[in-house]
């Protein structure tokens, strides 16, 4: 289970193109083999990236949302018992759908 909050600045550089700035905070939970039980742990990313929006013009859904970020912290989000990343995503880059 994680947790948490984030905020964010997006600058439109086009009508449909932005670049965005993200700083998201989470708690993630990982294990501690010293103690043999799971803990929490706060983990800071800075985000940075784009976005790209494409108008679809309906009546419940105006447009599509993508944007891509990258995690400048993410070499950095370590379990400090075995050194394995504990961030809840997979790679670097963070990708996102949003339906406005």
């Amino acid at each position: 289970n994680y947790y948490g909050g984030r905020t964010f600045l997006m600058y439109s550089v086009l009508p449909m193109i932005t670049l965005q700035a993200e700083y998201e905070g989470m708690n993630v939970q990982y294990y501690n083999p010293v103690e043999r039980r799971n803990q929490r742990m706060w983990i800071g990313s800075p985000l940075l990236g784009g976005a790209y929006t494409q108008p679809l013009g309906g009546r419940y859904t105006r447009a599509v949302h993508m944007t891509l970020l990258y995690n400048l912290n993410y070499q950095n989000q370590l379990n400090p018992y075995t050194g394995r990343n504990i961030s809840p995503y997979s790679s670097p880059f963070v990708f996102r759908i949003t339906f406005l």
